[in-house]
């Protein structure tokens, strides 16, 4: 009889030597022999003994030299055939392991959900699977016993119960089962047939579904949101409604009678109820999640599998509705009710795939009352694809007990962005006029302050220009100007357009005052805008910049915020270069409507307004309707001073929701707009740009965007048919680099296939706004700036400012690696990009260029060249994407010598 392994290595030294034998190698060629001696060799190499001794020890010797020689080499053989066969039965065991755990859940699942029946079938297959004597044999046949309960077979599960509490050597698995028999047969009252309540079983078949390692069970993740209020007739009413205007008497006093009183309808019903809150909050206990403010999106929450875990859903844009898209990026909502410390576990279950996104650590941010500016969550998330969903999930620890937000990046709402042009209004209201405006000291002297700080005459510097570039048509940027007034700001807000939803696009108008012409600057354009044109101004071209077409794009807002900021300093001589050199037209929302759904990439009607440039169309309304729809606009913005007066709707920081339209106004308007391909707020854009670009004045044109998954921050350019003109653009984009650390030049992107790239829905980029504008005017310097949400790819070198700033000018980055993109930081690319207007000028008295390592800007003009000449390989590590039918050109034109140094475009 063959001895089994030993405990310890003791046995084996105390052996004796013996002397050579022939071992029975008969057992080795399979069977339960074979299993066995597998078994115990896998068994002795876990318990650390070398495979020489286990081997000995299986047949039946100290030591394997005591083998005659012709056994000696089957050894090898025989090691090899305990190892196959042990690993063997252990992928036996564990697969055996995993069907015994199957059936044992899907019992446990059935039960869960009523199907008792099915769940005594697969827990009675996990006992005779598992074997009755095991722990897990146990706990399947308490379940068992449980089944047979709700099956009525309380026999069955008394004796099963006892037979476990007789024979399992599991002592807990044993205490459980008395406790369970114990309750079985206690004495119970006598119910009569009439006092029995029936209640349906859940019939559902979800239990059978292959189990996920997910976040949380199949049952907990519907796919489609349940609806949380029921639909209003309002709220049914298709947006092909027919015109109730139009079954009116043709009669124009008629008409004009039915649109008073719709407006007046409309007043009514705004202040009963369009001032109540959406439904949108949802309560577990002492926890409410609300995203019923302004730019906000949730869709739905469900309690997840522990107490402190939820499950959250995105809305997509204009869900619900014909227009409904596959958007679903951008979530905003606030968490209350917590105490300070609380953790609480999220998982936002049908995003849009961001993968490349949140594998860079990109995190989403929180804000609460304690808070100076939004942080990041302090935890890292993970995400997951399921199907065609993104599945999100983060932790926070709350920090105290006031409420608060959590956001895909960092918000700019519509409100806050019309609470801050409310402010701008209230501080510069005495620097919208031109002087001379007697009685208004502060203005003087804020005026005298930014003359005394602007460069009366530009110095002579190494490397630039000694004077301006003498162009026909073109303003002298040196121009003298003596008087302070000349150089005092002048600011205009006006009303370029309404919305689908009746909200105000701004157009901002900065400059200072010298050149005023006295006469408006452009003829009608600003049809909704109540006051007087802004001032025309002489010898100044115009700098135009829009923000948020896309409206989960919310760097964008900071980027243009960084501008607006920096142009209204009046201490600064850079800003007060720029306003001397230029008219700026700011418009910091394309599209309010989308901003304030708080949808991703479209309007309220689904559209993707970057796509409209090339022929973009107006809402055009009869007389009776331009009535009607003046009266729904008065009654909106009673509503929203209503609002503000008494302070209902209270969004973040105080920002008070204007919310979507009342049901009421959205049956107004869908009965005044005969068509729903209606692009008003591009419209308008695109007729104030084409009016400066036919009267000669539109020189720059920036549209500001977000990018989720390429890094740092670059410049989308046309491909240019003039080489000269090419060069201009690439040495404009190279100059925003030299003042940005975080700008990548060669991220940047100036081929034609860039410029007709169709999207996932088969629109082109042809409708881009840089694009459509590009083919109309020809206009070189028309880009599309691109922030990514998280951090730059490289880290570029900025030089110090020249002159004497006494440190009022941006430090040099000093840091190793790319930072993650706060406001701040994007605040400064905003600011970059105006300065690198203004050396592109040679204008800038603080330029950063002498101390860089060109010298000058003919010393970058002359890199680019230099770069352009080299070979494909050095091109391609150098510069960004360029068309090669361009390269060619600029080749040719350098050979033949008709590039030239100069410094502006002739």
């Amino acid at each position: 009889h063959q001895s089994p392994v030993p405990r310890g290595r003791a046995s084996v030294v105390a052996r004796s030597a013996e002397p050579p034998r022939v071992a029975d190698l008969s057992k080795y060629t399979g069977g339960k022999d074979l299993d066995q001696a597998a078994r115990r060799f896998q068994l002795g190499l876990e318990q650390g003994f070398e495979e020489s001794e286990l081997l000995a020890l299986e047949l039946g010797v100290s030591n394997l030299d005591l083998l005659p020689e012709a056994q000696r080499k089957y050894t090898d053989k025989i090691k090899e055939k305990l190892t196959k066969r042990a690993a063997e039965m252990k992928a036996e065991e564990e697969e055996l392991k995993a069907r015994m755990s199957r059936n044992l859940n899907l019992g446990k699942r059935a039960y869960e959900f009523g199907e008792y029946t099915e769940s005594v079938k697969c827990l009675e297959q996990a006992v005779r699977d598992t074997g009755e004597d095991t722990a897990l044999g146990g706990e399947a046949q308490l379940w068992l016993g449980l089944a047979y309960q709700a099956c009525a077979r309380e026999k069955d599960a008394i004796d099963l119960y006892a037979y476990i509490e007789a024979t399992h050597p599991n002592r807990k698995v044993k205490k459980q089962a008395a406790d369970l028999r114990y309750i079985l047969e206690a004495p119970k009252l006598e119910i009569s047939p009439d006092e029995r309540v029936q209640i349906p079983l859940i019939q559902s078949d979800t239990w059978r579904q292959k189990e996920r390692t997910s976040y949380a069970p199949k049952f907990l993740r519907p796919t489609a949101p349940p609806s949380k209020k029921k639909q209003s007739y309002w709220d049914r009413v298709p947006m092909e409604a027919p015109d109730p205007l139009a079954m009116l008497p043709d009669k124009w006093y008629v008409r004009i009678a039915f649109g008073v009183m719709l407006a007046v309808a409309t007043v009514y019903i705004n202040l009963k109820i369009g001032t109540s809150q959406r439904d949108d909050v949802w309560k577990f206990g002492r926890l409410n999640f609300r995203a019923n403010f302004c730019s906000a999106n949730l869709a739905d929450v469900v309690p997840g599998p522990s107490d402190n875990e939820f499950i959250l859903f995105t809305r997509k844009d204009c869900l619900g509705t014909e227009n409904e898209k596959a958007t679903r990026t951008w979530f905003y909502f606030s968490v209350s009710g917590h105490s300070s410390s609380e953790l609480v576990l999220m998982t936002i279950m049908n995003l849009n795939k961001q993968g490349k996104l949140y594998s860079q650590d990109y995190r989403p941010v929180w804000w609460s009352a304690s808070q100076t500016d939004w942080q990041p969550l302090r935890l890292k998330v993970t995400y997951r694809r399921e199907g065609e969903d993104f599945q999100l999930r983060f932790c926070h620890r709350f920090e105290s007990a006031e409420e608060t937000l959590f956001a895909f990046a960092v918000p700019f709402s519509y409100r806050q962005t019309q609470d801050m042009l409310d402010r701008l209004d209230h501080q510069l209201r005495d620097f919208t006029t031109i002087p001379p405006w007697p009685g208004v000291p502060e203005a003087r002297d804020a005026a005298a302050e930014a003359a005394h700080t602007a460069p009366a005459e530009r110095p002579a510097s190494r490397g630039s220009h000694s004077g301006p570039a003498s162009t026909s048509g073109r303003p002298s940027p040196t121009a003298q100007h003596s008087s302070p007034e000349s150089a005092r700001i002048y600011y205009r807000r006006q009303l370029l357009a309404l919305s689908l939803e009746g909200r105000r696009v701004d157009v901002l108008t900065i400059t200072d005052c010298s050149g005023s012409s006295g006469r408006g600057d452009t003829e009608g354009v600003f049809e909704h805008d109540p006051g007087p044109p802004a001032e025309a101004f002489r010898g100044k071209q115009v700098f135009f910049v829009t923000s948020r077409v896309h409206p989960g794009e919310s760097p964008a807002t900071h980027m243009f915020n960084g501008m607006l900021a920096f142009l209204l300093r009046r201490n600064d001589p850079r800003a007060a270069a720029l306003r001397r050199r230029f008219v700026f037209k700011l418009v910091p929302l394309v599209n309010p409507d989308g901003v304030a759904a708080g949808n991703y990439r479209t309007d309220t009607l689904g559209q993707n307004l970057n796509r409209f440039y090339t022929a973009p169309e107006k809402v055009v309304l009869s007389c009776a309707s331009r009535a009607a729809w003046g009266g729904v606009a008065a009654s909106w913005a009673w509503r929203s001073a209503f609002v503000e007066m008494t302070g209902s709707a209270l969004g973040h920081d105080g920002a008070r929701d204007s919310g979507p339209l009342p049901p009421l106004c959205r049956l107004s308007l869908i009965s005044l707009r005969p068509r729903l391909d209606v692009q008003p707020t591009v419209y308008a854009i695109k007729a104030l740009l084409m009016g400066y670009a036919r009267q000669g004045l539109l020189y720059y044109y920036l549209d500001l965007h977000a990018h989720a998954n390429k890094k740092g921050v670059f410049i989308y350019g046309n491909t240019l048919e003039d080489g000269e003109a090419h060069l201009q653009s690439l040495l404009y984009a190279k100059l925003v680099a030299l003042n940005s650390s975080v700008f990548d030049f060669t991220g940047c992107n100036y081929t034609e296939k860039n410029m007709s790239r169709a999207d996932k829905d088969g629109a082109s980029k042809e409708g881009a706004g840089r694009v459509a504008l590009y083919r109309e005017t020809g206009l070189p310097h028309l880009y599309t700036v691109e922030a990514n949400y998280n951090t730059a790819r490289v880290l570029g070198v900025v030089s110090p400012a020249s002159g004497e700033h006494g440190g009022r000018a941006s430090p040099p980055c000093n840091k190793r690696f790319p930072p993650r993109f706060t406001t701040s930081i994007l605040q400064g690319v905003g600011r970059a990009v105006l300065v690198a207007a203004l050396d592109m000028e040679g204008l800038n008295p603080w330029s950063r260029l002498l101390n860089c390592e060109y010298r000058s800007l003919e010393g970058v003009r002359s890199w680019l060249l230099s770069v352009l000449k080299a070979s494909p390989e050095t091109r391609a590590a150098h510069l960004p994407p360029i068309s090669e039918l361009v390269v060619e050109c600029l080749r040719g034109k350098m050979a033949s010598g008709a590039l030239r140094l100069t410094s502006s475009l002739t």
